[in-house]
């Protein structure tokens, strides 16, 4: 039997992690993208190019990046074999939350926080997070049970490595641990000299799994980059707090899931079980038993990285991040749940009403994190809001997926929006630059991995140039030097550079212009070979001065005519309904654009700029039979006369100013081939036009296109 009874563990881990690889083989194809995941990728593309973490990029320690490189080296660089790594961490993630758990509290209590890990696993990328935390918790729960100087080496060992990883983490355990040190002599009555003599071994185990680290960089000419990048990105996690700037956030009610509003509820339901598990801790110590003090401390360790971790889900409410940094919390619940019920078992036949009240206020505590829990479950395995995605559960296996086109690396299946999205983007990418060429892709970091492309900067997460002035500038000088082909920025982090970086912002739109805008992406092009009309005239109209800034632009097509970068400026002025208006009020001439039914003529409402015209065909077609209909534009418009003749058809605007533009549509199965447009002003021919895709045309007053057949 006692045979038995030592392998159940063993057991039950193997369970675990079969469990789980078979519940995230289901799904782990089907989920975007995340900005973060991005990241980690090209970091570790980054490494295997030789580059050195928080020196030649900017993100975390490096640990992770040389991990997955090297997993990379093994299976190959792909999403899906990145993601295949990250199922290898959740799954040891769940075992290692089952082995803490059990040093805690009995069976089957000890398997919750193992299963509401694996239902909800949280932001996928973020699994460093948990292991890290659970590995040196459950070593310090190792040390607790028999406190020997090798295992306190060990535990040491452990924390600093943990620095490689998550450094934030690896402070949190450090503290943990000194107090606990602090904390058991003092229960012990041993003496300062042997308090000191174990902080001084644990301090120099750490200091020995970080020393290689420090070495390295320090042989890399790289220590001082080491030191400001781990500050930097300390200090970056709290300039992005939302709980520390709103600390009254819990007063918004009621509760809105699809803004996230989970997490913060989450949040406030853990410091009440914080404070829970603090009082039963208190009231135990005050009475100074001594016949659990193991599992009182045990307790007390758990207790105190779940608080430490807490800060850092506390900086980012607005996202449920409980299961990437709250395991603890999760065995913390567990916890309260096996007391309540030992203990209401107990008071059955105790009868204790004070104890009972104390079962009672675990009781609600328990009930009402339990509703969370069942909330996020029932979420996690069938919702569609944005908590889905936060907790990381199998409901992200439903709805419509695609493959992303044009990424070999991809091989996942993941939304289609995100998907089509990405598609066109890559496509766009691809067609534009060559595997030479840098880009910029400003808050989309896997875009770098997926199109093959190198980032023109160290900043594969670009928003740190925002807040670091000194890194503002290096920024801005790599963009100066480097000159990205391509930049790609999410419409809502214009206003982010507008906000923090506008020197960066003024060198984009006077050497950039706006060549696409594909879903809420904006993709600006550089301009090559411009002279100094073009540059300024970016500037204008990234201003809003559109008049002046499409004056500046066709004084330099006059010159540059056949340069097809300031056609396509000219195009995306006069196809946008927003800016077209204003440009053509400075174009002494029309706009035209064919699409495979219908020719559309823009003029703008200058007075009298366009009073009558006349349509004829090269070919002997008769426009009545060829033309459906004629249209004002805007549609609203009617000061239009329209009359069919012969070989041509006239029209007379009966209000200049009120009519801005015709749309001409034919039949589309007509095999038209050319068409001729006569437009008068005043009774004099317009002689300038702008056609699309062909540029400027200086005519004799006659407007000559061809209409290919389809």
């Amino acid at each position: 039997m006692p045979k038995k009874n030592k392998h159940i563990p063993l057991v039950i881990s193997i369970l675990i992690g079969v469990i789980s690889i078979i519940y995230y083989l289901s799904y782990y194809k089907y989920f975007k993208i995340d900005v973060d995941e991005g990241l980690l990728i090209n970091g570790a593309l980054r490494v295997l190019s030789g580059e050195l973490p928080l020196k030649d990029f900017h993100q975390y320690t490096m640990g992770r990046f040389y991990v997955l490189a090297l997993w990379f080296l093994a299976f190959g660089k792909s999403v899906a074999v990145e993601r295949l790594f990250f199922v290898a961490l959740h799954c040891t993630k769940n075992i290692l939350a089952f082995h803490v758990s059990r040093k805690i509290m009995p069976l089957p209590f000890s398997l919750i926080p193992s299963a509401l890990l694996m239902i909800i696993p949280g932001f996928w990328n973020k699994a460093f997070v948990g292991v890290v935390l659970l590995v040196n918790a459950l070593l310090i729960l190792l040390y607790l049970r028999d406190p020997k100087q090798i295992r306190l080496v060990f535990l040491g060992l452990s924390v600093g490595f943990s620095v490689y990883f998550r450094e934030d983490y690896a402070g949190y355990s450090f503290i943990t641990v000194g107090l606990l040190i602090l904390f058991l002599s003092i229960a012990e009555k041993e003496r300062m000299a042997e308090i000191l003599k174990k902080w001084v071994a644990f301090g120099l185990s750490v200091l020995g799994a970080v020393l290689p680290m420090i070495l390295f960089y320090w042989m890399r000419d790289g220590l001082k980059d080491l030191v400001e990048g781990i500050l930097q990105t300390i200090q970056l996690g709290h300039i992005e707090s939302y709980g520390f700037k709103s600390p009254l956030l819990f007063l918004k009610w009621p509760i809105d899931i699809k803004n996230r509003d989970l997490g913060l509820l989450f949040s406030y339901l853990a410091i009440l079980l914080f404070i829970v598990i603090g009082c039963i801790l208190l009231g135990r110590f005050l009475k100074r038993r001594t016949e659990n003090r193991t599992l009182d401390f045990s307790l007390l360790a758990v207790l105190m990285l779940a608080v430490f971790s807490f800060t850092h889900i506390w900086h980012w409410t607005h996202e449920f991040r409980i299961p990437q940094s709250g395991a603890l919390i999760y065995i913390l619940w567990a916890y309260l749940m096996a007391l309540v019920f030992i203990q209401i078992k107990k008071t059955r036949k105790e009868k204790d009403n004070v104890f009972s009240l104390k079962v009672a206020v675990c009781l609600v505590v328990f009930i009402m994190a339990l509703g969370v829990q069942v909330f996020l479950v029932f979420y996690s395995l069938f919702g569609h809001a944005m908590v889905q995605y936060d907790g990381g559960g199998i409901s992200l296996r439903f709805g419509v997926h695609r493959e992303i086109r044009g990424a070999e690396r991809a091989r996942i299946l993941p939304p289609a929006r995100q998907a089509v999205t990405y598609s066109k983007i890559l496509k766009h990418i691809s067609a534009h630059t060559s595997l030479e060429d840098r880009i910029l892709c400003f808050g989309e970091s896997p875009l770098y991995f997926l199109s093959d492309r190198k980032n023109a900067t160290e900043f594969d997460n670009g928003r740190i140039p925002g807040y670091f002035p000194q890194r503002r500038k290096t920024f801005l000088a790599q963009i100066k030097t480097n000159k990205p082909k391509i930049i790609v920025l999410r419409k809502w982090e214009y206003g982010f550079w507008y906000e923090k970086m506008p020197e960066v912002l003024d060198h984009i739109t006077a050497e950039y212009f706006l060549d696409k805008k594909i879903r809420n992406f904006y993709i600006f092009s550089s301009i090559d070979n411009v002279n100094i009309d073009v540059r300024r005239a970016n500037a204008l109209y990234w201003k809003g001065q559109i008049e002046e800034a499409a004056a500046g632009y066709l004084r330099a097509l006059e010159t540059q005519n056949k340069n097809p970068d300031v056609q396509k400026i000219l195009n995306r002025l006069f196809t946008n309904e927003t800016t077209s208006q204003r440009a053509l009020n400075a174009f002494d001439g029309v706009y035209v654009k064919k699409t495979s039914e219908v020719w559309r003529l823009r003029w703008g409402n200058k007075p009298s700029l366009v009073d009558s015209g006349t349509i004829r065909f090269a070919d002997p077609i008769k426009p009545k039979v060829a033309i459906t209909k004629i249209e004002p534009f805007p549609r609203k418009a009617t000061a239009l006369d329209v009359a069919f003749s012969g070989d041509h058809v006239r029209f007379v605007s009966r209000a200049s100013n009120e009519i801005r533009g015709l749309d001409v549509f034919f039949l589309e199965s007509h095999p038209l081939l050319s068409i001729e447009i006569d437009l008068k002003r005043g009774g004099k021919a317009v002689q300038k036009a702008f056609v699309s895709g062909k540029g400027l045309m200086v005519t004799d007053g006659s407007i000559r296109l061809n209409k290919e057949k389809r």
